[in-house]
C-alpha cells in the first residue's frame, strides 16, 4: 500500500512517525492483543456489562439509537468486538451526529475503565513507560499506523495509541 493511499483523509499535522525501537506495537491479530480494543475482558460502565472496549465504545457513540445499542450489547463471546464492528459498519447512517466531536473522549473513557478493571491491561500500560504505544493497523491510518519503509517508521495518526498514552499519563502510578 502506498503512503498516499494509506494516509488519504488525514491532515499533515495529524500524521505521526514512530520508530521500531521506541514503540510498543499492538493490534487485534496477535501482538500485545491485550491492548487492543477487541481484547475480550469484562468491563462495567453505568451498571452495564461489556465484553470489550470495542463494544463499550460503539455503545457510547450510538447513544441516541436504542435499537443499535441493543444489537451492540447482544454481541457475546470472544469475537464480540468484531461482531460489534460489523453491526456498526452496516449502520453508519445512524451514528450520533456529534461523533466527530466526541469519539476520542469516548475512547479515552473506555480505556480509563479498562485500565481500572482489567489487570492484564493495567500491567502492560504501567510497564510501557518510555515507549510509544502504536496500534499497528495497516487498514486504518486514523486509529493506527503502518510501517512505511521509505520513512523507516510506523506512520499514521495513531489515535488509539495516542489516547492510550494519555490514559497512561493520567492514571498510571508507574511514572
Amino acid at each position: 500500500m502506498s503512503k498516499n493511499n494509506y494516509l488519504h483523509g488525514l491532515k499533515e499535522s495529524e500524521i505521526r512517525f514512530y520508530g521500531k525501537e521506541s514503540s510498543l506495537l499492538f493490534n487485534s491479530k496477535g501482538d500485545n492483543f491485550v491492548l487492543s480494543n477487541m481484547f475480550p475482558c469484562h468491563l462495567n460502565y453505568k451498571g452495564i456489562d461489556f465484553q470489550s472496549v470495542e463494544q463499550m465504545f460503539h455503545w457510547m457513540i450510538y447513544s441516541n439509537n436504542e435499537s443499535i445499542k441493543r444489537k451492540i450489547l447482544s454481541c457475546k463471546g470472544i469475537c464480540n468486538g468484531f461482531n460489534v464492528k460489523r453491526i456498526c459498519e452496516e449502520n453508519l447512517d445512524k451514528i450520533d451526529s456529534d461523533y466527530d466531536s466526541k469519539k476520542y473522549k469516548c475512547l479515552s473513557k473506555c480505556l480509563e475503565i479498562k485500565y481500572e478493571q482489567c489487570d492484564e491491561f493495567r500491567k502492560i500500560i504501567d510497564d510501557s513507560w518510555g515507549k510509544d504505544l502504536v496500534e499497528e493497523a495497516p487498514w486504518d491510518a486514523e486509529y493506527g499506523a503502518m510501517w512505511l519503509g521509505e520513512h523507516n517508521a510506523y506512520v499514521g495518526k495513531n489515535a488509539c495509541g495516542r489516547v492510550m498514552m494519555g490514559v497512561r499519563d493520567k492514571l498510571s502510578k508507574a511514572s
